[in-house]
C-alpha cells in the first residue's frame, strides 16, 4: 500500500512537472491517481476511456501501457461500447513489444459465420456481444485477481485440446446457439447465458475427460486436499458482477479507505513495522481485530510437513524419469544388438561355408562365446534398469501417501481451528475508524481518508479558486545530484518549509 506522500508518488509529481518545463511537452495534459484514490488501477483507466474528458474526440486513439490482462479485456469493452480507438502496449520482451488492438480483433474476426451478413450495424452488434463474451472465456481459461479458472480449461489449447475460444467460435457456428451469447443483457444487469455456458463446458470436456487434466493430472489426483464441492451458482454470479465491473458498472460496495485497506491487505505475521505508528497497537493482544493477525504454529509446523513431503515426493518422480530413461535406452540397445547377435549366430552355424573367413578369422565356437556373453550382459543391464524404475515406482507410491496424510491432516485442522468465514471487513474497517486522525504523523495523516487524482497541464492560472494549491515536488534525493544541472542557472530548490503556498503561472494543477 502506497503512502500519499511516498516515496513513487513525488517522483511521479517531479517527473510531470519536468516534462511541462520543456516545450515539445506543452500540449500533453497528466493526470496522476495516486494510491488514495479510490479504484483500482485498471478500473480507474476503463473509467477515464469511458468518460473522456470534454477535449477528447470520439475518433481519438488511447494507448494503454499495461501488461495486466483485464486492461486487455476493458480495452475491448471500451473499443466497443464507444468506438474508441484503443491499444494497449504490452512492455517490450525480447526487444520485440507485443501491441493488442480491439480494431484489428474485430477485423480478423469479421469473416466469421456468426458475424458476417447484414448490415454493418447488425455485424457491430454481433462483435460486442463477442468481444463481451471474450471476457467470460478469458476467466474461465486463466483466471483473474477475482476469480480462479476452470481446471482443464485453456486460453491457449494444449496437446489435443483446443482453446476455450476456439471451442467457443465452434460453438456458436451450431445452429442451435447462432446468434446467442454467454453474456445476457437486461437492461443495465448482466446475467450469464447458463444453457450455453454449460454445452460449452461439455465441448470442452469431451477432451479431457478420458485424459485428466489440471494439476494433479496423471494419476495424481489423490493428492487433492479434501475441500468441499464448488458452489457453481457463485461462480456463476461471479463472472456475472466481473462482467459488470469490466464493463464499467460500479462496485458492490463502497472501497475501503487506505488505512484500512493497508490492514486488511497486511498477512498474518507480517509484523506491526509494516503499519503507521497509530495502527500498530491492533495487531497486539486485546485489539478487537488480533486474531487475523495471530499466526498459529500449528499450521505451520503442518505446512513445513506437508512442503517436505512433497518435495521428497518431486525428487522421487525425478529419479523415476530418470530409471524410465535408462531403461528405454538400455532396451533400444538390446534391441539394436540382438539384430547383430542373430547375424553373428546364423554365420556361425554348422555348415555354413566360409563362417569364419566372415568373422575374420575368429573360430566358430570362439564367436558363439562372445555373442552369448554379449547377450547375456544386455539382458543384465535392461533387468538392472526394469528393476530400479520397479523400486523408484513404489517409493512414489508411498511418498504420495506420505503427502496425502500430510494434506490431509493439515485439511483436518483448517476445518477445526480455522473454518471457513468471509473476511470480517466491517469489523476491520470499525477498529481502524476510532483511531482519531490526530495519533497518525503529518506525512500518514493522507492515508486516512480518499485523495484526488491531480491533472497537470501547461498555462496560466484563471481566477482564485479555479485551481488548488499545489506544493511544487522536490526532486527525489536518490537523484537529485542527476536533475539539478537540469535546472536554470541561478534557480535553486527550496526546502519543503520554505515552498510557496502560491502555484507558478506557468504550472497549473487541476482536482
Amino acid at each position: 500500500m502506497l503512502a500519499g506522500e511516498a516515496a513513487i508518488q513525488e517522483s511521479l509529481t517531479f517527473f510531470i512537472c519536468q516534462r511541462l518545463l520543456q516545450p515539445r511537452w506543452h500540449h500533453v495534459h497528466f493526470e496522476l491517481s495516486g494510491a488514495t484514490v479510490q479504484g483500482e488501477g485498471e478500473v480507474k483507466i476503463m473509467s477515464r476511456l469511458l468518460h473522456p474528458w470534454a477535449d477528447v474526440a470520439p475518433g481519438d486513439t488511447h494507448a494503454v501501457i499495461a501488461d495486466d490482462s483485464d486492461c486487455l479485456l476493458m480495452a475491448a469493452m471500451a473499443a466497443t461500447r464507444h468506438g474508441q480507438h484503443v491499444f494497449v502496449l504490452a512492455e517490450p520482451q525480447q526487444g520485440r513489444r507485443i501491441i493488442f488492438g480491439p480494431d484489428g480483433a474485430a477485423r480478423g474476426t469479421a469473416q466469421l459465420p456468426f458475424l458476417s451478413g447484414g448490415g454493418n450495424a447488425e455485424s457491430g452488434s454481433r462483435f460486442v456481444g463477442c468481444a463481451t463474451d471474450l471476457t467470460v472465456i478469458a476467466v474461465l481459461a486463466a483466471g483473474n485477481d477475482y476469480l480462479p479458472a476452470l481446471k482443464g480449461a485453456s486460453l491457449n489449447g494444449n496437446a489435443g485440446t483446443p482453446s476455450l475460444w476456439t471451442l467457443y467460435l465452434r460453438l456458436r457456428s451450431e445452429p442451435l446457439w447462432a446468434g446467442r451469447s454467454l453474456v445476457l443483457r437486461d437492461g443495465g444487469a448482466a446475467t450469464i447465458n447458463a444453457p450455453m455456458l454449460a454445452a460449452l463446458l461439455r465441448l470442452q470436456n469431451a477432451y479431457t475427460a478420458d485424459r485428466g487434466s489440471g494439476r494433479f493430472a496423471g494419476g495424481d489426483d489423490d493428492l487433492e486436499p479434501l475441500k468441499p464441492p464448488a458452489d457453481a451458482a457463485k461462480y456463476m454470479e461471479g463472472l456475472a458482477w466481473l462482467r459488470g465491473l469490466v464493463g464499467g458498472l460500479p462496485p458492490e460496495r463502497a472501497p475501503l479507505v487506505p488505512t484500512a485497506c493497508a490492514m486488511a491487505l497486511l498477512p498474518a505475521g507480517a509484523g506491526e513495522a509494516q503499519l503507521p505508528r497509530a495502527l500498530q497497537h491492533l495487531m497486539r493482544e486485546g485489539s478487537p481485530i488480533a486474531d487475523l493477525f495471530t499466526v498459529c504454529h500449528e499450521c505451520t509446523t503442518l505446512q513445513n510437513e506437508l512442503r517436505k513431503a512433497l518435495l521428497h515426493a518431486h525428487e522421487a518422480r525425478m529419479h523415476l524419469a530418470a530409471a524410465l530413461e535408462r531403461q528405454v535406452k538400455a532396451t533400444e540397445v538390446a534391441k539394436k544388438d540382438a539384430e547383430v547377435l542373430r547375424s553373428v549366430d546364423a554365420a556361425v552355424e554348422p555348415g555354413n561355408v566360409g563362417s569364419a573367413e566372415a568373422l575374420g578369422g575368429v573360430s566358430d565356437a570362439a564367436a558363439g562365446a562372445a555373442a552369448q556373453q554379449a547377450g547375456g550382459d544386455l539382458e543384465a543391464e535392461v533387468e538392472e534398469a526394469t528393476l530400479a524404475v520397479r523400486n523408484w515406482q513404489e517409493k512414489v507410491i508411498t511418498l504420495r501417501r506420505s503427502v496425502k496424510a500430510a494434506s490431509l491432516q493439515r485439511e483436518m485442522h483448517m476445518r477445526d481451528c480455522h473454518p471457513y468465514a468471509p473476511f470480517p471487513l466491517a469489523r476491520l474497517e470499525a477498529a481502524v475508524a476510532a483511531v482519531p486522525v490526530q495519533a497518525y504523523g503529518p506525512a500518514e495523516r493522507s492515508m486516512t481518508a480518499f485523495g484526488h487524482a491531480y491533472r497537470f497541464r501547461y498555462g496560466r492560472t484563471g481566477p482564485p479558486g479555479r485551481f488548488a494549491h499545489f506544493t511544487p515536488p522536490q526532486p527525489p534525493t536518490e537523484v537529485i545530484k542527476i536533475i539539478k544541472p537540469l535546472w536554470a542557472p541561478g534557480i535553486k530548490m527550496l526546502s519543503r518549509e520554505a515552498l510557496p503556498l502560491i502555484v507558478p503561472d506557468r504550472l497549473a494543477v487541476v482536482l
